[in-house]
């Protein structure tokens, strides 16, 4: 499928006929059917959504069909995937660069490009915001990935300057949170996955690299490898299976197959 504006991100749905979403430098929403056929086809766009800059960031409720999109506009809003209409429109005080929703608890995460995370309530519409984290100034740099693990009820931010980790507390009118932990870096963290599993944190770099770091009392990296020649721009963790999804400013999607949990060598990448 082909676009004639850029792609910046990328969401996918989940029901039985899946679409894969990609937003689009001109403000709009790319869509095309998982089950489309095989070959190049000009790709179309969602009806009545278009923010007035690039869309920068999408999640996705699969469960109500919603669509979550945040722009370089500072604007966010919420679309009905299965009637095709905007559902509320809401801004931030900068623009969100990552977004993560967690939908068992009803929270939507914009990492924004000032280094703080903004904490909304999609359970009612228009959107809420709860809190912001952290909640007192600091020098903070721009948020590029988000992950959450929501067992633990623990945030993980990836930032030029650091790994930052957070306990995330929420009740049913608001939410906060507090820093439990940080992992300076010296080349830009662009990408972060939390593997439950084996309890590790995998990050990716500007330098193409990924790192592998054990959160249980362990001092400093478990592991690192050259995962691509340029940035990693994207990350997916399937932890079922323990595979590692990279994308790349190399133009490559790379598959990583992770050992067994305990078992002490890298990951290989499949051909």
């Amino acid at each position: 499928c082909r676009f004639g504006p850029s792609i910046s991100s990328v969401a996918l749905t989940t029901d039985e006929d899946g679409l894969c979403l990609c937003g689009l430098s001109d403000g709009s929403v790319g869509f095309q059917k998982v089950s489309a056929p095989l070959g190049v086809s000009r790709g179309a766009t969602l009806p009545l959504i278009k923010h007035t800059a690039g869309v920068s960031a999408l999640a996705v409720d699969q469960e109500d069909q919603w669509l979550f999109t945040a722009s370089k506009d500072n604007s966010l809003k919420v679309y009905d995937l299965s009637k095709q209409f905007m559902l509320c429109e809401t801004s931030a005080p900068t623009p969100a660069r990552a977004m993560l929703l967690d939908q068992a608890q009803h929270r939507l995460f914009t990492g924004l490009q000032s280094g703080v995370i903004m904490v909304w309530d999609t359970s009612t519409l228009p959107l809420k915001p709860l809190c912001s984290i952290p909640d007192v100034t600091q020098a903070l740099t721009r948020v590029h990935d988000l992950d959450y693990d929501s067992s633990s009820s623990t945030l993980f931010s990836a930032s030029k300057d650091a790994l930052r980790i957070w306990s995330v507390k929420s009740a049913t009118v608001s939410s906060w949170g507090r820093s439990i932990g940080c992992i300076p870096v010296i080349n830009e963290c662009t990408a972060v996955v939390w593997a439950a599993s084996s309890r590790e944190l995998v990050c990716g770099f500007a330098t193409g690299s990924c790192v592998a770091f054990v959160l249980d009392g362990v001092a400093g990296a478990t592991y690192a490898w050259q995962a691509h020649e340029e940035e990693v721009t994207h990350m997916h963790w399937d932890d079922a299976k323990r595979r590692l999804f990279t994308s790349s400013k190399d133009k490559k999607l790379r598959v990583w197959h992770f050992p067994a949990v305990g078992r002490d060598f890298n990951p290989v990448a499949s051909a």
